[in-house]
């Protein structure tokens, strides 16, 4: 069973923070910047009546930035991935060749598995997520298919759940703190913790 460091983890994303400082801030606020854009366009004077066109409007920006969303998603998990094995990501990585579908698939199904997990009793839930955690992550990096993904999540994870308990709450302690910061914190402890967990993935799938 292969093991893994918490603070090897935290310590490799921070170091990656640090040596490509600018860039990770610039993808931080290209992040920040649209999931902002979409509730300020909702605003539009033009979108405040109760007509159909501006209900249709809504709903087109709507669906539109939750596609986006998920865009944005599958390229930050890209980028970790990327700082993670050494590689230089680029912003394109945010944008460009993207397994949508699957991926989308793969947290659908991965999503009705813990939510059953949680009905049945709260632990079984937690150990759930923990467990299928990385499957999109293999999706990703791998182009695994959707029921291979999360078998090969649950199977790599085996013996961890405890191990990726802590982690998580380490992960959870650090956001809070640099939420702390004015929320200027968070432009560099969400990447720390996105590259980190990157980092375990990798570990855990040797």
């Amino acid at each position: 069973m292969v093991k893994f460091s918490k603070k090897e983890a935290i310590k490799f994303g921070y170091k990656k923070v640090k040596k490509h400082f600018w860039l990770v801030v610039l993808i931080t606020l290209i992040v920040v910047g649209i999931n902002t854009l979409q509730p300020f366009l909702q605003e539009l004077p033009f979108l405040q009546n109760n007509s159909f066109s501006a209900g249709l409007a809504k709903l087109a920006i709507s669906l539109l930035f939750t596609i986006i969303g998920i865009i944005v998603q599958i390229g930050l998990i890209k980028v970790s991935i990327k700082f993670a094995k050494g590689e230089m990501p680029a912003v394109v990585d945010l944008f460009y060749d993207k397994p949508f579908i699957r991926y989308l698939l793969t947290v659908i199904l991965s999503g009705i598995i813990i939510v059953f997990g949680f009905i049945l009793f709260i632990i079984p839930g937690i150990i759930l997520a923990l467990r299928l955690q990385f499957a999109p992550y293999l999706v990703i990096d791998k182009k695994t298919r959707v029921m291979e993904s999360i078998k090969k999540s649950w199977n790599m994870t085996s013996g961890q759940a405890w191990n990726l308990f802590l982690f998580g709450l380490l992960l959870a302690v650090l956001n809070i703190l640099g939420a702390l910061l004015l929320g200027v914190g968070l432009l560099i402890t969400i990447p720390i913790a996105a590259i980190a967990v990157a980092f375990v993935y990798l570990k855990l799938l040797e």
